[in-house]
This record gives C-alpha cells, structure tokens and sequence, in this order.
C-alpha cells in the first residue's frame, strides 16, 4: 500500500489496485494496465487494444480478512496471477484435459458485467437460478477461463468439457468433513470447495435425512445437509449467513439435489426454515438489486436515456414472514427491476451463453 495507508493501516480498494498494478509491472506484465475507479477495474490493454480486465474487489475483501503477517505472501499471489497473461492452451482436447477444473460464479455479477460489455468470455452452464458452473485451465500459478472458441476448436461440448472438469476436480478431492451428525462441508481450501457440490459421488456418501440440501456463500465454502434434518439446515444458514460477507460471495439460496441436479429449493410453508432461508434471499436479491440500480441509473446518464429505475424493497409481515415489492409509479417510463435472470437489460438471460443448447448440444 501506499505510504499514507501503510501509516493509517487503513487501504482503500483504490489504493490496493494501484499498488497490484505497480507490482504487476515490475513483475514483467506485458500488458499495459489502467485503473478505472468508477467501474473498480483494472482494464488489459495490448499493443493499443483492450485484452481483459482485473476485477480487484474481492482480491482486496480476501486482502483485508487475513492477518497482516499473512497480507505480503497473498499480495505476491495476486501479483503473479495478475503478471501472467492468457497462454497457448494445448491443441488436443486429451492432452487439455487432464487439466481442466470447474468454476462456480455468481450470475448476477457476470450479467452486470454482460450489460457493461466487459464480462469475461465464459462457456457456463446454470446450477440453480443464481450460480454458473464453468471450466477453467487449472496452472500452477493461476486459473485461465475456457472461451467459447476454444471448445469449438476442441470439438467437444461444454457439458463434456464441464464432465471431465468435475472428474478430475473428483480424483483431487480427498474427502469432506462432518459438522455435527449431520451437516457436511469440503474445506481442501484450493477455491474449488464451491465447485464441489457438483462431484455426485462424493455426495452419495452423505447420509441425509431426506433430499439433499446445499449451500455455497462464497467460493471457499460448501454445506450440504437434509432437507428434513430441522439442526442440520439451522447450522446451515448461521454459517452461510457468515460466510456471505466474506471474499469471492455466490449465492444465499439453497439449492436440492434432484435427478443429479442442482435446483433452487424453496421450503414449503410449515418448515421451520422457511422463513429464515426467505430472509436471506431477499438479502441478497435486496443487495444485488441495488447494485443494477446503480449500474442502469449510471448507464441511462451516459447514453440520455430517461427511464425512471424503480427501487426494491423488503420487510416482514406481522406474522414473521418476509415480503419484497417495488414502487409502480404511474406516469413516467419506468424499469420494474424484476429478477435480473429474466430481465430484457441485462441480455436474454434465460439463455446465459450460446452453448447452453442442452447436454447433447443440439438443443434438447
């Protein structure tokens, strides 16, 4: 950091973007770097033409929770993913793919990056409403996103491409630990613990009062439990709830295992969850709402458009259970900010990227 923040010991995620920059240069980027503070990226250019983007955010939350003693080696981590460039990925799919691993991400944050045009060139496939799994190249110092062409140029599918990643992600998994009787987590602490909930056969060695029941708050955690298991899911949500403030955040809703799928899961309404798991949904929807708010409003400036962003709002009926509404204002031209999966600003996200055609890739 910079030498007014190391006196202060406070940084800023501004302060610790630059600082990522400058190291980055001296490590050897070829890349020309720039920060842009509104947007809260640092932007690739090569040789004059924009090539990617850094999104420093959560590497500065990830920055701040650990111990200052721990803070220089994680910044070296940082430097080094952000020295590298994209390489030359192996020519023959059996040669790539031993390297392959999948990589879960909040849809949310992609698709607002999708209606600025600077999302990352993903081949993703929904798990849930408000996760995507991809595949990403697995080296040793970072992880390279697998781009759309690329798959093509390999001739396999992303489902095939996605089933080999979470293979391998399977052999590397040495186990999973028990909370309790009853709620399971994986904690290899490689940032693929997420990703875990979609290896099928480590699941079928959780024994679990009813159907099985997940959550991933962050990128480094994963709980399964029972959807009948009352303690299981309570411990569930007290931990997830935690784990939502820290770095690399995906989703607060759990999700049932169904037909070897991940579906979002709502408890019926005499659970004695369902009250607490719809809280936290509206959390997180309140949250991600009014982040689209900001982003529309900014955007509307920039192009002269004037359409009226209603706001979302939240709070809880007398009898306990939690509601959320927006403001139907009569007049103006108006954006109700419904959920962002169906909402036409933000790309026709009901088909999240070209090749979700099925798990044959022809549509069925």
């Amino acid at each position: 950091m910079g030498l007014l923040d190391r006196f202060r010991g406070k940084p800023t995620l501004d302060s610790f973007a630059r600082e990522l920059m400058s190291s980055a240069r001296k490590a050897g980027c070829p890349d020309e770097l720039r920060y842009d503070p509104q947007a809260k990226l640092i932007l690739r250019e090569r040789n004059g033409e924009p090539c990617g983007q850094i999104a420093p955010a959560n590497m500065f939350r990830a920055y701040l929770d650990v111990d200052k003693a721990e803070r220089k080696r994680l910044m070296a981590s940082y430097v080094r993913a952000c020295a590298h460039t994209d390489r030359e990925l192996p020519e023959d799919y059996e040669v790539a793919k031993v390297d392959l691993r999948p990589r879960l991400w909040n849809r949310a944050s992609v698709e607002m990056l999708r209606a600025q045009g600077t999302a990352p060139d993903l081949v993703a496939v929904p798990l849930g409403h408000h996760i995507l799994a991809s595949v990403v190249y697995d080296w040793p110092e970072t992880v390279q996103s697998i781009p759309s062409g690329q798959l093509e140029k390999w001739g396999v599918t992303p489902y095939q491409a996605l089933e080999d990643a979470t293979a391998n992600l399977s052999t590397a998994t040495e186990g999973f630990a028990v909370m309790g009787e009853s709620l399971y987590t994986f904690i290899a602490g490689d940032s693929y613990d997420a990703s875990r909930i979609l290896l099928s056969d480590w699941l079928e060695r959780m024994e679990t009062k009813g159907r099985k029941v997940a959550m991933v708050p962050n990128r480094d955690a994963a709980m399964v439990t029972g959807e009948d298991d009352e303690l299981g899911l309570t411990m569930m949500a007290a931990l997830a709830e935690e784990a939502l403030g820290a770095a690399y955040a995906l989703s607060a809703v759990p999700m049932v295992w169904e037909d070897g799928e991940w579906r979002d899961w709502t408890p019926a309404e005499e659970h004695p969850m369902r009250a607490k798991f719809a809280e936290m949904r509206a959390q997180m929807l309140g949250a991600l709402y009014e982040r689209q708010k900001a982003m529309l409003e900014e955007k509307h400036q920039k192009e002269g458009v004037d359409v009226f962003v209603a706001s979302f709002s939240g709070g809880q009926r007398p009898d306990g259970s939690s509601v959320s509404y927006s403001v139907w204002g009569e007049g103006p031209r108006m954006i109700r900010r419904g959920n962002y999966l169906t909402d036409p600003m933000f790309g026709g996200l009901a088909d999240p990227n070209p090749y979700h055609k099925g798990r044959d890739g022809r549509g069925k």
